[in-house]
């Protein structure tokens, strides 16, 4: 029998899988213990780049026109960027299905 063999069908996790991350008391790696200057730091880091990415995914479409003048296409063609944007979007959170693990 292989290795192969041995792993549980796709999609199953085993008690082996699973990771408990447990932090002693008073630990500062523990990010309930961090102090609040850092919680709210993180928090704003978060916000700032989901505002930036929600802008940049529209603000080309406000001048389409000025898009497909400026770089003499059509305005099928100037939709290219937006489009691809989306089904960048698309395929990142179809990764959150798939997990970190191996694509093989």
């Amino acid at each position: 029998m292989g290795e192969k063999d041995n792993k549980p069908p796709q999609g199953e996790e085993t008690r082996q899988d699973i990771k408990i991350v447990a932090f002693a008391e008073g630990d500062p790696e523990n990010p309930k213990n961090f102090p609040k200057w850092k919680k709210w730091y993180i928090t704003m880091v978060v916000s700032w780049t989901c505002f930036v990415v929600a802008f940049c995914s529209s603000v080309i479409t406000a001048d389409i026109g000025g898009v497909s003048e400026s770089f003499h296409v059509s305005h099928e063609a100037a939709l290219v960027p937006v489009s691809v944007f989306v089904v960048g979007f698309g395929v990142g959170e179809f990764s959150v299905f798939r997990g970190r693990r191996s694509w093989s």
